[in-house]
């Protein structure tokens, strides 16, 4: 890989920090719990369990904010009563 190549990055990953670039205007602890409620809410089980294997803090690739949310989501820290409401779509 030459030095302006952008690394592969898996999908959950790449997808992933889509989603925390959205809510990084928010203060850290209210955007890795959306991001997270987010994730819960829209990504199949199958994903989820793959972003929670994958995501290494020490990867430089990994928006900080998709770190604080994978650990949101391991302590089941996501708004519940979200998950409940209809997506809209």
């Amino acid at each position: 890989m030459t030095a302006h190549q952008q690394p592969v990055l898996p999908p959950e990953i790449r997808m992933g920090n889509d989603i925390a670039r959205q809510f990084a205007h928010l203060p850290e602890r209210e955007a890795a719990e959306m991001i997270a409620t987010h994730l819960e809410k829209f990504w199949e089980k199958r994903m989820l369990r793959h972003l929670l294997t994958i995501a290494d803090p020490e990867n430089p690739d990994i928006d900080p904010l998709l770190i604080h949310a994978v650990s949101c989501l391991t302590v089941d820290d996501v708004d519940h009563e979200e998950l409940l409401e209809p997506s809209g779509g």
